[in-house]
């Protein structure tokens, strides 16, 4: 008898956290989120560790920085002389 009654609680509860928004599915949920938010910031870190080589690679090479001042930043030497092509 007390098996039975130990077994009908169990059920119960089983069925109250498939039912409750505290239950397995949110579980899932929260773990499938947890997932996301990793791979995200696993993509944010490769991205960081190549932002770190290229700011490397423009404090050690005067050349390619000038290059990278004049092409993505339109920056020009004092004695430049600028052609405005309309």
């Amino acid at each position: 008898m007390k098996i039975k009654y130990a077994l009908i609680v169990v059920g119960l509860l089983v069925l109250q956290s498939l039912i409750s928004s505290n239950g397995i599915r949110y579980i899932f949920k929260i773990n499938n989120e947890i997932k996301k938010v990793k791979k995200e910031i696993a993509e944010i870190k490769k991205e960081n560790v190549e932002q770190k080589i290229k700011l490397q690679e423009l404090k050690d090479n005067p050349k390619l920085l000038e290059i990278y001042a004049r092409t993505k930043l339109g920056m020009v030497r004092p004695d430049d002389t600028i052609y405005e092509i309309k």
